[in-house]
């Protein structure tokens, strides 16, 4: 099975470092989305390794087909147990999930998972200020 990879990726947009899977030439699977690119978890991307050990996304392959869901998280919800249930049910549902920039949240399901992420987030969070 292929190594996980940390690579510093540049974009016309600018920079960020990526977990990625390589998948065969110059092809990867992304670990982690993209906040300077529109790449999300799962998707498959071409990047270019340079000489001087730079990298530069070429393009995207394929998207990973899953549904994503985000959402802006308080602190108090980060913590709470209620939030971890839907964590733990995303991954038992073959899913996955990313928070950034501390209270940012990124859910990746399959098509076909029987789960209203974004409804669970709206109960969870109901009453909040």
């Amino acid at each position: 099975m292929p190594e996980l990879e940390e690579l510093v990726v540049s974009f016309p947009e600018g920079s960020e470092t990526l977990r990625v899977v390589p998948s065969g030439g110059d092809r990867y699977r992304l670990e982690d989305s993209s906040f300077v690119g529109d790449l999300f978890y799962g998707d498959v991307v071409e990047i270019a390794r340079q000489p001087d050990g730079t990298s530069v996304f070429t393009k995207l392959v394929s998207r990973s087909g899953l549904k994503i869901t985000s959402a802006f998280l308080s602190a108090a919800t980060q913590d709470s147990p209620g939030l971890q249930a839907i964590l733990d049910r995303v991954m038992s549902l073959g899913g996955n999930w990313e928070r950034a920039f501390g209270g940012f949240l990124i859910v990746h399901l399959p098509p076909d998972a029987p789960m209203d992420v974004e409804g669970e987030l709206k109960a969870l969070t109901k009453g909040e200020a």
